[in-house]
């Protein structure tokens, strides 16, 4: 049995006689610096935040994988391999798998990118049980009367706010994909600005970020 632990960011092995660390002197320093969760963050999100081991048995790869994309751009998204038989890590593989099955000594494997933009759409429609940060009315974006596809921000989810009554402002942030130029924000309506492009893409990405003032308050809160 193989796993990862994320508090101690150690790579692990267990016979169920004893256990032995993989990871010591060889990929310790890559662990330390590319595990982003802490021991309060428990619960797994398929396709946004996730560490898990799957097994190749077809080559005897066992591969660790990690993601953690809950907030923001930039995510941390790595697949590292080891192989029982040399009994050290290999490589790293440029793919990322959210779930796998070995069926007759086949490797099965579902995306975690189809995972991640199912969960992304879930974490931003009001009303899901997944709802988180930004939610928007509808995830689908629909023509409205003037013929634009469009939504509309519904509010913020699952945030500590001020007490009091407070002011908040919308804005869509720049992102290295150029998603950003594709959309615009008036007040809470978001609209795709490029509908002859809309098809060509099943999922669109937007980042949008939430500046909070108190009303009564000179201070922001984010």
């Amino acid at each position: 049995m193989y796993g990862v632990d994320t508090v101690a960011k150690k790579i692990w092995y267990t016979d169920g006689t004893g256990m032995e660390i993989l990871s010591d002197f060889k990929v310790n320093k890559f662990l330390i610096d590319n595990i982003t969760l802490t021991e309060r963050e428990v619960t797994p999100i398929i396709g946004i935040r996730n560490v898990k081991t799957h097994y190749n048995a077809n080559k005897n790869d066992v591969m660790f994988t990690f993601y953690d994309n809950q907030y923001g751009i930039e995510e941390k998204v790595w697949n590292l391999c080891y192989n029982e038989i040399n009994k050290t890590f290999t490589t790293f593989y440029s793919w990322v798998p959210s779930y796998s099955e070995n069926i007759d000594n086949i490797f099965f494997s579902f995306d975690r990118e189809t995972s991640k933009a199912i969960a992304k759409l879930g974490t931003s429609q009001i009303g899901s049980t997944s709802e988180d940060g930004i939610v928007l009315s509808n995830v689908i974006l629909s023509k409205d009367t003037n013929g634009d596809y469009t939504t509309n921000i519904a509010g913020l989810k699952n945030r500590i706010l001020p007490d009091d009554s407070y002011n908040v402002t919308y804005s869509i942030v720049e992102d290295p994909y150029g998603n950003w130029n594709n959309f615009s924000l008036d007040g809470t309506k978001l609209k795709f600005t490029k509908p002859n492009i809309i098809n060509t893409k099943k999922v669109w990405y937007v980042f949008i970020k939430a500046d909070i003032s108190a009303k009564n308050a000179s201070a922001k809160y984010y």
